[in-house]
């Protein structure tokens, strides 16, 4: 199993001390894998964000099972963070009809397949006092990349919502 790397954004998340809502936009092979391992660091304030359903070709780069096929992801997804961490069932929520403009607060992950969604929600969240930090995942057949932005600094905001190019991490 793989670790969750945050030593470039340390300065703003620091799971240890994090006691805001956490916010998954996409729950496939990216967002599956980001609620894992923050279930498994002992956080159970998430939302799931996703409107589709676990596929067969899903089995091969997401985290579901052979069970989980024709469930709604954020519902199978659910199911495999209580497996992990039973607390987490009191606090979670799961959004089956994906993202669709709810206000976000605490710690956004952004894990969708779309560029043009992602600059949407950090532009439409640009002033949004309530976050503390935005991430953005993007995964190419050969390489990933993570950027992060601490939504404090207003340089880092604008980079997010403008171009959807926040800190390189």
């Amino acid at each position: 199993m793989g670790t969750l790397n945050l030593a470039k954004s340390y300065g703003f998340f620091k799971p240890e001390e994090v006691t805001e809502r956490i916010h998954i936009i996409g729950c496939g092979s990216v967002g599956s894998t980001v609620a894992e391992l923050l279930a498994r660091f002992g956080l159970t304030k998430l939302t799931l964000y996703d409107f589709d359903k676990v596929e067969p070709k899903n089995l091969a780069n997401q985290m579901f099972r052979q069970e989980h096929i024709g469930m709604e992801k954020v519902n199978a997804l659910a199911h495999m963070l209580y497996e992990i961490n039973p607390e987490i069932k009191i606090t979670i929520n799961a959004a089956s009809h994906g993202y669709v403009a709810q206000k976000l607060s605490g710690y956004v992950f952004l894990c969708v397949d779309n560029i043009e969604l992602r600059r949407e929600i950090a532009s439409a969240n640009k002033c949004n006092p309530y976050i503390k930090a935005m991430f953005d995942f993007r995964t190419r057949l050969v390489d990933a990349q993570h950027y992060a932005a601490d939504w404090s600094d207003m340089k880092m905001v604008d980079d997010c919502s403008m171009q959807n190019t926040p800190r390189r991490t």
